[in-house]
């Protein structure tokens, strides 16, 4: 975009807010979705073949948590390599972060008020928090690094709110 908010890459040189990138125009929708406990029961019943307690739901979806929070553990450390890796061979370094993007996002929904951009807004704020995490692991890492601890990942099953107590310090 130039200085005037007019696009110098299509060859319309449109104003920024008739610039399009898709063929397609995304539409917000707002879906309310309640589920009971009696759909979870019955949607595990079914998957297992046999009639299960309370106590025994609940510890099958705590090991479902524990298995897609191993995931996005693993998920993290692949992002945070590649990040490494861009960054190293980078021909112009990126000069601003994740966090300094998302508030330019934020102060441009500010600015243009679409609808739903007050949703949107919050949606922004809590990547932003997710955004500060990332850098804070990006800093203990590098802090790690610089003591020669290098670490491995725990083995063994700990439950959630014990794992992410430790990477707190709960």
């Amino acid at each position: 975009m130039d200085a005037d908010g007019y696009c110098t890459v299509c060859p319309d040189e449109c104003f920024w807010e008739d610039h399009a990138n898709t063929p397609y125009i995304f539409t917000y929708k707002l879906v309310d979705e309640t589920k009971t406990y009696s759909e979870m029961k019955r949607k595990y019943e079914e998957a297992s073949g046999k009639i299960l307690s309370q106590e025994q739901i609940l510890d099958q979806m705590g090991e479902e948590l524990d298995e897609m929070v191993d995931i996005i553990e693993d998920m993290m450390i692949t992002v945070r390599d590649c990040n490494t890796r861009l960054a190293e061979i980078a021909l112009r370094p990126n000069p601003l972060s994740m966090v300094e993007h998302i508030d330019l996002m934020i102060q441009n929904e500010k600015m243009t008020k679409k609808d739903g951009w007050f949703e949107r807004i919050q949606t922004l704020d809590r990547f932003r928090k997710r955004a500060l995490v990332t850098n804070e692991v990006e800093h203990f890492h590098r802090e790690a690094k610089t003591l020669g601890v290098t670490g491995k990942k725990v083995q063994n099953k700990k439950t959630v709110l014990k794992r992410f107590g430790d990477l707190f310090g709960w």
